[in-house]
């Protein structure tokens, strides 16, 4: 891929796609990209293809996914009170389950949908 014209844009095609449902693989192909062009272009280059995947992310469940997030919600207690303390707690509960060990991805879905 490094010797490649365009081989950067690889790595950030396949973090936009791992981006969703989420999968996993993103730290893994983090170190690969750090390993192949180095740390500051590797840093570059995962930090592009985690703000597009996160922005696909984004615009994928706020537009495609919330009805069925509300239908889930309606059906389950579990995603009932996370969602309460996600839109009741605002910035703060957002900015803490961001900060969490909860998978980035997993909580851009759950702000949208809930």
């Amino acid at each position: 891929m490094h010797n490649f014209k365009f081989g950067w844009i690889i790595p950030i095609a396949i973090f936009f796609v791992i981006s969703f449902p989420p999968l996993f693989g993103h730290e893994i192909l983090a170190i690969v990209c750090g390993l192949v062009w180095g740390v500051w272009i590797g840093f570059a280059i995962v930090a592009a293809g985690t703000f597009i995947g996160e922005i696909g992310n984004f615009y994928a469940f706020k537009h495609l996914c919330s009805t069925r997030g509300h239908k889930i919600e309606k059906s389950s207690i579990i995603y009932s009170s996370l969602g309460r303390v996600v839109r009741e707690g605002g910035f703060k509960i957002a900015l803490i389950a961001r900060y969490s060990a909860i998978p980035p991805h997993f909580t851009t879905a759950l702000k949208l949908v809930t």
